[in-house]
């Protein structure tokens, strides 16, 4: 795996999950219903950014980005970041 974190100059695998969404689907994030606010921390998640990082990049609380989740999660009938992400993937493989 380190070759291929290497070659794709990212560190994990959320990152090189976040790297292959935003090569292969750059509008995933839009809306899907979602409220503008809440689009926008989607678009963050499925970046990779972790809920402080998405507080600090949206000017938001720790704890209103980790409310805003999971809403998001509930939205799509997940139950987690992983889940979430490949929710998005499969949507991706099956378009």
């Amino acid at each position: 795996m380190k070759r291929v974190y290497r070659h794709f100059e990212v560190n994990s695998r959320p990152e090189l999950i976040a790297y292959f969404l935003r090569a292969t689907a750059p509008t995933l994030a839009d809306h899907h219903g979602l409220s503008p606010r809440l689009a926008e921390l989607l678009r963050c998640l499925l970046d990779g950014a972790s809920e402080k990082q998405a507080a600090r990049q949206l000017g938001l609380r720790q704890t209103t980005v980790h409310d805003y989740t999971t809403r998001i999660y509930r939205h799509f009938g997940v139950n987690s970041r992983p889940e979430l992400l490949a929710q998005f993937l499969r949507t991706k493989r099956d378009a």
